[in-house]
């Protein structure tokens, strides 16, 4: 695959299956499921558990919003919800983890303030599509597993 992202063509020719079949597509080439990847592994760093744990989360989180019969713009809408809520998680998992005062505890409540926002707008966009208030949305965003089992 590096070989093939530098242009090589017999690379690109090999590596043709990640083009064609859905499963890989899915896995390779989606830019939500990317994203989504990438916030997984800032929330949950090399622990290969709580990193299948939170896929979990979400895709239970996915289920919830009604994925199943929803139409693809409704199902746009449900990924930038799921990919909005760990960054959300992330940042604010980020500010408790510096001491009020300083600099970067300002810009990462900045970049929260701002990431929080872009959750409550995919919220909203995902209410208006389905017809319901913004408050059945989150309502429907199942409760995370309970800690200590």
């Amino acid at each position: 695959m590096a070989e093939a992202a530098t242009g090589d063509a017999e690379a690109l020719r090999a590596a043709e299956p990640y083009f064609k079949d859905a499963a890989r597509v899915r896995r390779w080439g989606d830019p939500m499921h990317a994203a989504r990847c990438w916030l997984v592994s800032q929330s949950c760093g090399e622990n290969s558990l709580i990193h299948a744990a939170t896929h979990r989360y979400a895709d239970a989180m996915r289920d919830g919003l009604g994925w199943e019969s929803a139409d693809a713009l409704q199902r746009v809408a449900i990924l930038r919800v799921v990919n909005n809520w760990p960054a959300v998680g992330v940042l604010e998992a980020k500010a408790n983890r510096v001491e009020p005062g300083k600099a970067r505890r300002v810009t990462i409540q900045r970049a929260l303030t701002q990431a929080d926002q872009r959750l409550m707008q995919a919220v909203k966009v995902l209410a208006v599509l389905k017809g319901v208030r913004p408050a059945v949305v989150v309502a429907a965003v199942p409760a995370p597993p309970a800690l200590g089992g």
